[in-house]
């Protein structure tokens, strides 16, 4: 059963026809792909909780809730109770992720948390959802 199709039959002409998908030059692959959040990012577990409880905690274990207000304001809104989200915990900076706003980020708590939300939003990149 022949499955090349009548446009890749036209542009193969006189040529040798392609192996497979052909892959991106290096210039259009985007710097930020799922690979590179591991070293721009912190990866967290983000659990909404029945009765307005929301944790957001890294992969170790540390409590990270109190450094992103923004995190916990937007699951309380639009995550249903007992709801677990898996991702990436990153900050944007003009065009790039910022890792080192990131780090700055965890350090704060409180008024200080909220004033760095406002300069740095953070933001979660959703890798897995499921039921807590």
């Amino acid at each position: 059963m022949h499955t090349t199709s009548y446009l890749s039959e036209r542009r193969c002409r006189g040529r040798s026809k392609p192996s497979g998908p052909r892959r991106p030059r290096r210039e259009q692959i985007p710097h930020e792909t799922p690979r590179s959040l591991e070293n721009d990012g912190y990866r967290a577990q983000l659990a909404v909780y029945a009765g307005g409880r929301v944790l957001l905690h890294s992969r170790r274990g540390t409590d990270m809730t109190a450094s992103f207000p923004e995190i916990r304001a937007a699951a309380l809104t639009q995550l249903p109770a007992d709801t677990g989200i898996d991702g990436e915990l990153v900050v944007w900076e003009r065009d790039r992720l910022a890792f080192e706003r990131l780090q700055q980020r965890l350090a704060r708590r409180g008024a200080a948390a909220a004033q760095a939300a406002q300069e740095w939003p953070a933001h979660f990149v959703t890798l897995d959802v499921g039921p807590v």
